[in-house]
């Protein structure tokens, strides 16, 4: 048995094991089906999701640049739990907050960290 899965199955333990911290999120991508050249913008059809568990690590407080107040809220998730992570667009938590996942993302190949935003 390799530590590769030794890990893993450590990881996903300990995401059963938090309980209530972990909370059930909808991943979304809205799809392109076409480009309307008129209006110079793709024509969004579909949605794909995807459910999964995350743990909120920190929120930070509302901050205002150039006009726009926002949030930022830093969340992690096993690697196994997304696949690919780069479709996605937003989380979507239970209380019915949508967050949009900001470009990038960390991993150290058991564990992803995201950094999410919310306009206030």
């Amino acid at each position: 048995m390799g530590y590769r899965g030794l890990i893993n199955r450590a990881v996903k333990s300990a995401f059963r094991s938090v309980g209530d911290l972990a909370f059930e999120v909808t991943l979304s991508k809205k799809d392109a089906s076409s480009f309307d050249f008129i209006a110079n913008e793709a024509v969004m059809t579909a949605t794909t999701t995807a459910s999964i568990k995350v743990v909120v690590l920190k929120e930070d407080e509302p901050v205002s640049a150039d006009g726009v107040t926002s949030k930022t809220r830093t969340v992690i998730t096993p690697v196994a739990n997304i696949d690919p992570l780069n479709i996605y667009d937003t989380i979507t938590f239970s209380d019915g907050g949508v967050w949009t996942i900001t470009p990038g993302f960390e991993s150290d190949g058991y564990v992803i960290t995201l950094i999410l935003t919310k306009g206030v």
